[in-house]
């Protein structure tokens, strides 16, 4: 996690702004977390690393792009992960998905798929964590999960709908007389294409999309929106 802050503009050095970085490492257990933390702060790699490194603020002067960092690495360990509350907002989650472009043709996409038909996206991530993706897609209907926060703007705990909350929303929405169709990219939205009417690989990596060779699978969104429209018993 990266904060940004430019405190002034330094005179007199071909006006380069020195910029404040501090970085979060968070990863499972064992995959070199502490290791790549002691390495860039060290300068070289070393076979024995204590578990978690000492915090470490690196000068801007050491850095040829000038940037003072702090870099702060974290433990895995279920015990720990008040330190890791204490030093994530909901704000810094926001500001680096924020900062996330959508796929080129992902929004012009959705605006015509609208045209005709109902959109609902169905999600494993949380509406907290989202909403700034949501905006950029100009605020469709997402089903997802939830977080609880502190009036601080810390992240305590999350809550999840059900353990196949994309298959139980498709059986509901069937449930009231729709038919649907889905599309996804991971082995999480193959409960959604069990219950659909028809569903879509799109974008989906090969070893996944491979190991379901009786979904169809698309890489651009025109076939996608034309097999919409095939399936459709309303649109011709």
């Amino acid at each position: 996690m990266i904060r940004f802050y430019i405190p002034a503009l330094i005179p007199h050095a071909d006006k380069i702004l020195w910029i404040d970085a501090d970085v979060l490492i968070l990863g499972d257990g064992g995959v070199g977390k502490s290791s790549l933390a002691s390495s860039y702060i060290s300068r070289h790699f070393s076979e024995f690393v204590p578990s978690i490194v000492t915090e470490a603020t690196l000068p801007a002067s050491a850095s040829a792009s000038r940037v003072s960092m702090t870099i702060v690495d974290s433990s895995s360990r279920p015990s720990d992960r008040d330190v890791i509350r204490h030093k994530i907002t909901l704000a810094d989650i926001q500001e680096a998905v924020d900062q996330l472009e959508l796929l080129p043709g992902a929004l012009d996409f959705l605006n015509n798929v609208r045209k005709n038909f109902q959109i609902v996206i169905l999600s494993d991530t949380f509406h907290e964590f989202a909403s700034p993706l949501m905006k950029k897609l100009g605020y469709p209907l997402l089903l997802c999960h939830s977080l609880t926060v502190s009036k601080d703007n810390r992240v305590l705990d999350y809550h999840l709908r059900n353990k196949e909350a994309k298959k139980q929303a498709i059986k509901g929405f069937q449930a009231m007389g729709y038919r649907c169709f889905a599309a996804g990219d991971s082995y999480n939205d193959i409960q959604m294409f069990e219950v659909a009417e028809k569903g879509f690989f799109i974008n989906a990596p090969s070893k996944i999309s491979n190991s379901y060779p009786e979904i169809t699978a698309f890489d651009n969104y025109n076939d996608l929106e034309n097999a919409f429209k095939e399936h459709s018993i309303f649109t011709s």
